[in-house]
């Protein structure tokens, strides 16, 4: 923590941690409440990261809520909760488009879907909207034929196409406050995220994204993750290797 925020102690004059904790506090100036999100958020993430995840999206929810389309659901709505630089968000959307070529009629198209992507920091969100990688953060779990379909190179960069990046919304979002401006989602993706949370605030966040699930709707969580004891509304279920929570009936 010191060496994150260090810099920023120089940089807006402050002698102490609590006088850049009050001036952010204050939000003035304006910029430094970003700086401090940006310095001491953790924005880890892979393209594909624990691919069964991805896996059961394709083979399962997502047939799932094609169905619901086909039977006249107007949209199916997926959420990327803490979606760091893009990269999770990307693959499920790359999944979708691949989904979407599979199928033998015509009835479902890209704009009966919707994927929110939301993260608190700034900085990462600004990365995720411009769909630009270098070559390391590619070689972190992109497979070759992704690349090759849903990548264009420009220099020593790649850019996600833009029928791709047009599938995922990105806005700034703090899981601590509330979702009623979200709307409700029918998967929820709150992976590796949780885990930096207390106790309560855990429960309190698993809670608010129970609530503004869909009937039947899924959360799911990392691979290490378990939902909580006390946290209600969700019935445990399994998909080959998958754990995966779906919004139980009251």
């Amino acid at each position: 923590m010191e060496a994150r925020l260090n810099p920023l102690l120089l940089r807006y004059g402050c002698p102490s941690y609590r006088d850049l904790y009050w001036m952010a506090s204050a939000d003035r100036p304006q910029s430094v409440r970003r700086d401090l999100i940006d310095a001491i958020t953790t924005n880890e993430t892979l393209w594909f990261r624990d691919t069964e995840s991805f896996e059961v999206l394709e083979s399962n929810l997502l047939p799932r809520l094609g169905d619901a389309v086909r039977q006249g659901k107007p949209k199916a709505r997926i959420w990327c909760a803490a979606c760091s630089t893009g990269q999770e968000p990307y693959s499920i959307a790359m999944v979708l488009h691949d989904f979407l070529a599979n199928q033998p009629d015509c009835a479902l198209e890209p704009r009966h879907f919707e994927i929110v992507a939301t993260d608190i920091s700034f900085e990462a969100l600004a990365t995720a909207a411009s769909g630009v990688y270098g070559r390391f953060s590619l070689d972190r779990g992109l497979p070759a034929h992704y690349l090759e379909r849903y990548f264009e190179q420009s220099g020593a960069v790649w850019k996600v196409l833009p029928h791709i990046r047009q599938i995922v919304g990105f806005r700034a979002f703090n899981l601590l406050d509330p979702f009623a401006a979200l709307g409700t989602f029918d998967i929820v993706f709150c992976r590796n995220v949780a885990i930096y949370f207390s106790d309560e605030s855990k429960a309190e966040l698993l809670t608010k994204i129970r609530r503004m699930l869909n009937p039947q709707g899924v959360l799911i969580l990392g691979s290490t993750e378990s939902l909580p004891d006390d946290v209600r509304g969700f019935a445990l279920n399994r998909h080959e290797r998958v754990v995966f929570y779906q919004a139980a009936a009251a």
